[in-house]
């Protein structure tokens, strides 16, 4: 019997959906070892993200940086989770030199 997945495309007897491989506009996900955060070609730049949305790691650092609190950033964006937020967090941790330079650009971009 023939299966189909989420896109109409036959999948045969793989377990899989292009769906899952594959974001809307067809890039592909790059996994990261962070639970909450992926990277894909042509949203954001290819920039590390919260999973399931355009927020970039550097725009919660960015924040966080320049006076909000994690208490405070459901405010700035209210379907993100604390989790998601120390994922943040934690990616920032590992990743400082790519993260310092994102924000520093996007305050120059702003300064302009």
């Amino acid at each position: 019997m023939k299966r189909f997945g989420l896109l109409g495309v036959f999948v045969g007897s793989q377990d899989f959906d292009l769906a899952i491989a594959y974001d809307i506009v067809g890039a592909m996900e790059i996994a990261t070892n962070y639970r909450y955060i992926v990277k894909t070609e042509g949203i954001r730049g290819g920039n590390a993200r919260i999973e399931g949305t355009r927020i970039g790691v550097h725009d919660i650092v960015g924040l966080l940086q320049n006076g909000e609190t994690i208490e405070s950033m459901p405010n700035c964006f209210p379907d993100i989770t604390r989790a998601q937020i120390y994922e943040c967090l934690a990616y920032y941790e590992d990743h400082r030199g790519e993260i310092d330079l994102l924000i520093a650009r996007q305050m120059a971009e702003s300064a302009q």
